[in-house]
C-alpha cells in the first residue's frame, strides 16, 4: 500500500471513531435556588429513628432522592453552635476562621464577648447590643457566590439565634434572628429597618401564640422511640416545663 493511501485510511479510520464516540458529559445547570438547614443536637440517628413519621415530601424526599452521609462529623471537640455553624459554612475550623466558642474572654477589652457581638453597629428592631459577623476571618461559601456573580446573587439567613443567622449569612448576606417576639437585624445589613420588617413586627404575628399550649399528638408513639416524658435529666428550658403540655410564654390563655 502506497503511504498516500495508507494516510487517507487512517484518516478515515480515525473520523469514523471520532464520530461514533459518544459526546462528552455537558455540564448541570446551575440551580437556581440553594436551601441549608441547619438542626442543632440533630445527629444522623435521629433521621434513621424517625423515618417512618417524616412526611414524603420532606426529609425522606431528600433521603431518597439526595446524597446521605451517614458518618460525617466534626473534627472540632467543642460542639457549640458558633463554632459548628462557621465550620460547616466556611469549610475551616476554629483556628481559622476565628470562631471558637459561643462566647470568650477578651482580653484586650478585659470582658467576656459573643461570637457575633460588635459594639460598632447598631440592632434595628430591638435595644440589644450589636451584632455582626466582624469576628468571623473567612468567607462562607455564600461569600464566594455572591463574589462569583458579582453580587447578583441573594443570601439570606433567617434564625431563632443570632449567631447562627449571622454566621452563616456570611460577610454579604443578610441576617435575620429572633430578639423576643420581633425580628430583629443590625445596621451592618441595612441601613435603616427595612419598611416589611418594620410592618411584619408592628402585626404582632408572633405574639398571637402567646399563652397557647404544646401538646403531644401521639404519647404512645412519643414514649416508643422518644425517653419518657418526665425524664430526670430534662431541665425547664426558657420556662417552658419539664413536661407536656408546655405552655408557651405570654400573658394571655390560648388553645
Amino acid at each position: 500500500m502506497r503511504p498516500l493511501s495508507l494516510a487517507l485510511l487512517l484518516y478515515t479510520v480515525c473520523s469514523i471513531c471520532v464520530s461514533a464516540s459518544p459526546r462528552s458529559p455537558q455540564p448541570a445547570p446551575h440551580p437556581k435556588v440553594v436551601v441549608v438547614i441547619a438542626l442543632d443536637q440533630f445527629p444522623y440517628e435521629v433521621l434513621t429513628r424517625f423515618k417512618p413519621y417524616f412526611s414524603e415530601g420532606g426529609f425522606n424526599y431528600l433521603l431518597s432522592h439526595g446524597s446521605v452521609f451517614t458518618n460525617a462529623r466534626y473534627e472540632h471537640a467543642y460542639t457549640k453552635t458558633a463554632p459548628g455553624h462557621a465550620a460547616f459554612m466556611t469549610g475551616a475550623y476554629g483556628h481559622i476562621n476565628g470562631i471558637n466558642s459561643n462566647r470568650w474572654y477578651d482580653r484586650q477589652r478585659k470582658k467576656p464577648v459573643g461570637a457575633v457581638e460588635d459594639e460598632t453597629v447598631q440592632l434595628l428592631g430591638s435595644g440589644a447590643i450589636g451584632r455582626s459577623p466582624k469576628n468571623m476571618l473567612t468567607s462562607t461559601f455564600g461569600d464566594m457566590l455572591k463574589l462569583h456573580t458579582n453580587f447578583r446573587s441573594k443570601v439570606i439567613s433567617l434564625s431563632n439565634k443570632d449567631r447562627s443567622a449571622i454566621l452563616m449569612a456570611g460577610k454579604f448576606g443578610k441576617a435575620f434572628w429572633f430578639e423576643g417576639s420581633v425580628i430583629a437585624t443590625s445596621n451592618y445589613y441595612f441601613s435603616s429597618m427595612p419598611p416589611w420588617l418594620k410592618s411584619f413586627n408592628a402585626s404582632g404575628a408572633m405574639e398571637r401564640f402567646a399563652g397557647w399550649k404544646w401538646s403531644e399528638t401521639d404519647p404512645s408513639t412519643a414514649l416508643r422511640i422518644c425517653d419518657r416524658d418526665d425524664a430526670p435529666y430534662e431541665e425547664n428550658v426558657q420556662s417552658l416545663g419539664r413536661t407536656f403540655p408546655h405552655m408557651l410564654p405570654g400573658k394571655s390563655a390560648g388553645k
